[in-house]
């Protein structure tokens, strides 16, 4: 059985369509451009709706104040890694938010606290 010959386009494939021996196709970490734009989308969003989280959180009960903040956690916080590579790899985060009132997250969490 002979090989097909390489079609040397842009992407690399035979004349069938397959990518040619050695490239694998997308490249490891690339991001899909649905993803990305999607991911761009969210922080538009997120930066345009900021200012609304103060008055958001002043409306919520407790458990719902934990659960946002949590979700809010999220995406500022590092994903987490297996044991060893996060030994490893350990690259302490913080993060200090100031809401339009002055206060931060600590401040408000503070005052959550049963006295």
């Amino acid at each position: 059985m002979e090989s097909l010959p390489i079609i040397s386009d842009e992407f690399g494939r035979d004349a069938k369509g397959r990518f040619a021996v050695g490239n694998t196709g997308k490249p490891k970490g690339a991001i899909n451009k649905t993803t990305k734009d999607l991911k761009q989308f969210i922080t538009n969003f997120l930066n345009e709706k900021a200012f609304e989280i103060p008055l958001i959180w002043d409306t919520l009960e407790d458990k719902d104040k934990a659960t946002l903040f949590l979700h809010l956690a999220k995406l500022v916080m590092p994903k987490n890694q297996s044991e060893s590579e996060n030994e490893e790899n350990f690259k302490p985060v913080t993060v200090e938010i100031v809401l339009p009132d002055g206060r931060t997250l600590d401040d408000v969490m503070n005052e959550l606290k049963p006295e």
